[in-house]
Parts: structure tokens; sequence; C-alpha cells
């Protein structure tokens, strides 16, 4: 079971996203962030929960179903998880 699954999947993932961005719109202190944000969040939370399926572990289920395993798959899979790493915002 991945991550992904233990948490309840799709719906538990797009409910976060909306969640993160309902909360991005009405907290003060998340104000600076919401600004450098378009006026409308519905990309933004389209992109997260994307990001988000992909890194909690539906890739790597994926991946493993249909490569098998070996130090090339294992080297291809870790370059991978360095792009999620590499992509992920930071301030």
């Amino acid at each position: 079971m991945t991550p992904y699954d233990a948490f309840g999947g799709d719906d538990f993932v797009r409910k976060l996203c909306a969640r993160f961005y309902g909360l991005m719109d009405t907290l003060p202190e998340a104000a600076a962030c919401r600004a450098v944000h378009p006026p409308s969040l519905v990309r933004a939370e389209q992109k997260l929960f994307e990001y988000l399926t992909g890194w909690l572990g539906c890739f790597h289920q994926a991946w493993a179903e249909l490569v098998p395993p070996s130090p090339l798959a294992g080297d291809i899979l870790a370059r991978i998880d360095e792009l999620g790493r590499h992509m992920a915002n930071r301030e």
C-alpha cells in the first residue's frame, strides 16, 4: 500500500489541496504567499493535486508494475525522485 492509498487516495488529496488553497485565501499569515498567485487558484490547486498524486506513491506503483527490478531501473527511479524534490516549491 502506498502512502497515497493509506491516506485515502484521490479523494483525500483533492480535499487536502482544496483546504490548503482555501486557507491561503483566508488566513492573514498566508497573505504574502497568496499575493504571488493569480486571482483564481484553480490551476494552482490542480497542479498541487497532480504533484502530490505522483509524489505520494502512484508513480512508484506504476513503475514497479511495469519495470522489472534492476540496477538501471533503480538508478532511473532515483533520478525521477531527485527531479520531484527539485521541482518542489522552496523559499
